[in-house]
């Protein structure tokens, strides 16, 4: 991605480093062996390429040498520099890598993330987007993009690029005025450049071949187990999670992933604080309305949907992600579904009403859950398994460093866990809430909480979910509570007669 910026950046501000400048109608072809494409350049313009003869006449018409041409199209990946005889025009053909395969290969949510990130870096340059739309070409999906350049000299340059990714390159063909607007004849020039471009390499799509079948995935820890939709494959994490199991990725649709996870709520839950049953900490615990408070919602934004006949929790919420290197804002769909304890979780970034989304929503209408209150001697995880695997991974940390680990574990847990919660509970709420909100709370917070620490720890976190932040979320449940009154229920006095 850091390429396919840089690319876009450059390609706006070539014009202040090359010297660049205009012979009459009729075209010539150009064949790119290297970029694996032909295109036709009217003859009006003097055309420029790695291979132009160091005899050729057009040096010396345009004041320039050989060698410093070849330096400037070597260090900025350019492949044509054509100018306009009467210097009215610059048009500029360049290629680099890419991370990404084709253009046609990434979703409409990630184009359009990548332009709004990129806006900032071209005003950085003195440069500005003035808008930018798909276009189709017969081989390949462009993105046409109008921008405009402040120059030294106080004038304003404009530009028309043709931007795409074909065969993991990314190519740009640019027609940039030397000063002022361009005029609808270099629009139709430049149009009529690309549409002239002859792809001699056909487009792979995918970065790996052959067909990808629906597959079923299962959730050794949990039991749960669904369908893996066809042209969906699984792909590890960037790095540790704590409470995220599985990512699943579009091979249609570059940078829409599926995100599933699960974790045992109940295990956070202080030993004083489980008076009730296991079973009884499902979705019928909670309303739409305590949702919405714990995520910070208004309750509108979370809705009771219904998918393989399973409940869940459904709400979307704009984070950041980062996608090569580069940050961006992302709309996710959430839906949670909480049953005999533990909480599962489906995540996804794809657009509502788009194929992916609904290849998500089959997802999770597959999905199949253990009878955990039937077979919950035979269940996959049991209390005891969740005990040794804790010890297991405490006897992993060394004699030495686990005295400070745990001190910084309970010093991080205390600024991150308790502290919001107090803000709420004195400064913004100011009076205590139920132990059943209490428990919510504290259980939704903890969870947050130790997915920033896992982070944060690299793994060194076996003590810390079940350590610092079990001490602080008792802490947490018992600020929240304190000073709490049960309401009481007092019989009229018909009543009272009856039981006596």
């Amino acid at each position: 991605m850091k390429h396919v910026i840089s690319l876009i950046l450059f390609i706006i501000c070539i014009s202040l480093i090359s010297p660049l400048a205009s012979a009459k109608q009729a075209k010539t072809n150009w064949k790119l062996e290297e970029l694996e494409f032909n295109l036709d350049i009217p003859d009006n313009y003097a055309v420029f390429t790695r291979d132009t003869p160091r005899n050729d006449p057009m040096f010396e018409e345009f004041g320039l040498t050989k060698s410093s041409l070849d330096n400037i199209m070597k260090a900025n990946s350019l492949y044509i520099d054509a100018i306009e005889r009467d210097w009215k025009d610059e048009i500029i053909v360049a290629q680099s890598d890419s991370p990404f395969t084709n253009l046609a290969y990434l979703s409409d949510l990630m184009i359009e993330s990548i332009i709004n990130s990129a806006k900032e870096s071209f005003e950085s340059i003195g440069a500005q987007i003035i808008s930018y739309k798909t276009y189709d070409h017969p081989q390949a999906k462009f993105l046409k993009i109008n921008f405009k350049q402040y120059n030294n000299n106080e004038t304003t340059s404009y530009g028309l690029e043709y931007f795409t990714i074909y065969n993991s390159k990314v190519i740009t063909i640019t027609l940039k005025t030397f000063d002022g607007k361009l005029d609808s004849s270099e629009e139709k020039i430049i149009k009529g450049i690309v549409d002239s471009v002859a792809f001699t390499a056909s487009a792979s799509y995918n970065n790996d071949s052959g067909e990808h079948q629906a597959f079923q995935y299962v959730d050794t820890d949990t039991g749960v187990k669904f369908t893996v939709p066809a042209e969906w494959t699984q792909e590890e994490f960037s790095k540790e999670r704590q409470f995220l199991s599985a990512k699943f990725v579009s091979n249609s649709q570059k940078g829409i992933s599926i995100f599933y996870g699960g974790f045992d709520a109940w295990t956070i839950l202080p030993e004083s604080e489980k008076r009730a049953q296991r079973s009884e900490l499902n979705n019928s615990a909670f309303t739409t309305g305590e949702i919405a408070e714990m995520m910070g919602f208004d309750s509108a934004n979370v809705k009771e949907k219904s998918y393989g006949g399973k409940e869940y929790f459904e709400f979307e919420q704009t984070t950041k992600a980062q996608y090569y290197g580069i940050e961006l804002e992302v709309k996710m769909t959430y839906l949670i579904r909480v049953e005999y304890g533990y909480v599962f979780s489906f995540q996804t970034n794809a657009d509502q009403g788009s194929n992916c989304y609904k290849d998500f929503l089959a997802l999770v209408t597959s999905a199949e859950y253990p009878s955990y209150e039937n077979e919950e001697s035979q269940q996959v995880i049991s209390e005891d398994n969740v005990t040794i695997e804790k010890q297991n991974q405490t006897e992993q940390i060394s004699k030495e460093t686990e005295p400070v680990i745990v001190i910084l574990q309970l010093f991080m847990t205390a600024l991150i866990h308790p502290i919001p919660i107090w803000i709420y509970r004195y400064g913004i709420r100011k009076k205590p809430v139920s132990p059943k909100t209490a428990i919510i709370i504290t259980l939704i917070d903890a969870f947050i909480v130790v997915i920033i620490l896992a982070a944060v720890f690299a793994g060194r976190t076996a003590s810390l979910s079940f350590g610092a932040v079990g001490v602080w979320s008792f802490v947490c449940y018992k600020s929240l509570k304190s000073g709490y009154i049960e309401p009481k229920i007092m019989p009229d006095k018909e009543d009272e007669n009856d039981l006596n």
